[in-house]
């Protein structure tokens, strides 16, 4: 980090958001961060390769000869040290933040590459949900937008599978739960069960899923038929597979400890059924009005990573208006900020440009879940908020806690989805569009009086 504003406690933040404990100012411009062998969640738990340890013997006072300001002062966090590292709560990271502290302690630039398997349904496409409404798969809208299809609960609006176990929520804001069981393998150590305990918690903070643990063997595997089997499968990457299905996969390998849970949450996105928003049709072409956002330099893409940077017809890219207590319809824009985005370099070079370059720093932060990342869960899952009854000596009403965010604009601008062409004219999209001087359907009207 680089700065004619530097300040030790300018420097000292830097570092310790990105999970280093030890900090110092070079020249009066330049930020150095590392760890010490406290920091072992830094060290993933082994001894550090030479050299990257400050000296074991006791650092005294800085006092040159000539008088002059020392080269570099060094600060230390004093701790707590939670879960080993510095607390979750300090940390701000990307997924280049994490690869390349990660790549510094093994010595090895990237994570493997041969590891991360292809996110595709682990069964075949008979088993899987269909993609398209009825109609559309009869053919009768061929041109027809991703985001006019609706979301049915079990990934008609996605191309994962979504997991189905949905019962009645016993308190909070949602009407209904969805419920993932999660078991661990025998192999997996304390550190990475919390670590992936603590993404958990995330999307259950904000959504209707509930990720519920049981016991770590196959025969709780067979009474619940489906579940997430989390173990360390290749120590070297991270990854899970996409969607709902029997003993769904994921590998916590590289994912060692609380650093890593940025990455466990993008992972765990994959296992609900999210596909990489780099893989959504408008990422890096023209889709129906919307894009390109992406502009990828595919000689520096190496051949196994090429499937993750090409378009998908199936990823989200929103949905058709689903009836009374459905808050998200209509396009949902491109996401930079989401924490299923693909940073922007791999193996040391750039492999895409953002559009407009300002989004650049947006991508690939592992830190939370973005806004629209929220939404699309909630969407593809139906999650639906409860309704409160409140009763008087006079009357008994029943208040809905819902309220209407759509990502189209609602209320007294068409649609401007709704000028694309050919789709637009199709008979069996024209609900959702304005002809001529008709009447607008809901959501969508033409001026302030709706028509």
């Amino acid at each position: 980090m680089r700065s004619d504003a530097l300040d030790t406690s300018l420097c000292y933040s830097f570092c310790t958001s990105k999970g280093l404990d030890l900090s110092g100012i070079v020249g009066g411009k330049e930020c150095r961060c590392g760890a010490s062998r406290l920091n072992r969640a830094i060290w993933m738990g082994k001894e550090a390769r030479p050299g990257l340890l400050l000296p074991s013997e006791a650092m005294s006072e800085c006092r040159t000869h000539s008088g002059t300001d020392c080269p570099i002062r060094i600060y230390r966090f004093r701790g707590p040290f939670l879960s080993f590292g510095v607390p979750p709560a300090r940390l701000q990271l990307s997924a280049r933040d994490i690869n390349y502290v990660d790549s510094i302690v093994t010595g090895h630039i990237d994570p493997d590459v041969e590891g991360r398997p292809d996110l595709e349904p682990k069964t075949s496409s008979a088993t899987a949900p269909s993609l398209l409404t009825s109609e559309e798969a009869e053919g009768a809208c061929p041109y027809c937008p991703s985001f006019v299809r609706h979301c049915d609960g079990l990934g008609s609006c996605w191309m994962g599978r979504n997991w189905r176990d949905r019962r009645p929520a016993a308190t909070g804001e949602w009407a209904e739960e969805v419920v993932v069981p999660y078991f661990f393998d025998s192999d997996v150590d304390q550190t990475r069960k919390e670590a992936f305990r603590a993404a958990t918690r995330v999307y259950q903070t904000v959504t209707c899923i509930r990720f519920v643990e049981v016991e770590s063997n196959h025969t709780a595997a067979a009474l619940l038929r489906v579940g997430i089997l989390v173990g360390v499968y290749s120590s070297s990457s991270c990854w899970s597979h996409l969607g709902a299905h029997a003993e769904t996969r994921f590998n916590l390998g590289s994912c060692m400890n609380m650093n890593h849970v940025g990455e466990i949450l993008h992972n765990l996105g994959h296992t609900l059924g999210m596909l990489d928003e780099q893989q959504r049709p408008d990422a890096t072409g023209n889709y129906h009005g919307h894009g390109p956002y992406l502009r990828v330099f595919w000689q520096n893409v190496p051949y196994p990573w090429r499937p993750v940077l090409t378009p998908r017809e199936a990823a989200y890219t929103g949905s058709a208006y689903d009836g009374e207590g459905d808050a998200f319809w209509g396009y949902a824009p491109y996401d930079f900020d989401s924490i299923m985005h693909l940073p922007p370099n791999l193996h040391g070079s750039p492999i895409y440009e953002t559009i407009p370059a300002s989004k650049i720093g947006a991508v690939g932060q592992r830190s939370q879940l973005s806004h629209a990342d929220v939404l699309q869960l909630l969407d593809s899952y139906r999650c639906r908020q409860a309704s409160t009854t409140t009763t008087t000596t006079t009357q008994t009403t029943v208040a809905s806690s819902t309220t209407t965010t759509p990502r189209a604009v609602q209320g007294c601008t068409q649609n401007r989805d709704c000028a694309v062409n050919p789709w637009c004219n199709d008979p069996n999209y024209q609900e959702w569009c304005p002809q001529q001087h008709s009447v607008c359907p809901a959501p969508y009207c033409v001026n302030d009086d709706g028509r």
